[in-house]
């Protein structure tokens, strides 16, 4: 109801692809996340948002894009540098995988994930 009302407002189409993505309609999510990056486009969080969606649809390449889209608005955001990370540490790229879990442990040292990168970049 909230986006039919305030089609304007980025932050109810982000809820919408959020509801979108959870029933696995992820043609409907990915547009809604798109609009709401139109409406806002200054949200790391609607292209972080984008970004867990084409990973969803097996897009790593298009995942990837977007997270490094998330960080160049807001460089401290734990969700982008923790999957810039992992993506990189899935594909080999170990010191690019470094370099962001690195980051997201200054930043976010209590972060939900840090125990699991802390484990993988001692392995490196």
């Amino acid at each position: 109801k909230a986006v039919s009302t305030r089609p304007e407002e980025a932050e109810y189409r982000d809820g919408l692809g959020r509801a979108y993505a959870k029933l696995e309609k992820y043609e409907e999510a990915s547009t809604a996340f798109t609009e709401a990056m139109r409406l806002n486009p200054l949200s790391a969080k609607h292209h972080g948002n984008l970004a867990s969606l084409r990973l969803l649809m097996k897009d790593k390449k298009g995942a990837y894009e977007e997270f490094l889209k998330a960080l160049k608005i807001d460089p401290d955001y734990a969700h982008a540098l923790y999957f810039a990370g992992l993506l990189n540490y899935q594909d080999g790229e170990l010191e690019t995988a470094k370099k962001y879990w690195g980051e997201l442990l200054k930043l976010h040292p209590n972060h939900e994930r840090a125990k699991d990168v802390e484990q993988k970049m001692a392995g490196l």
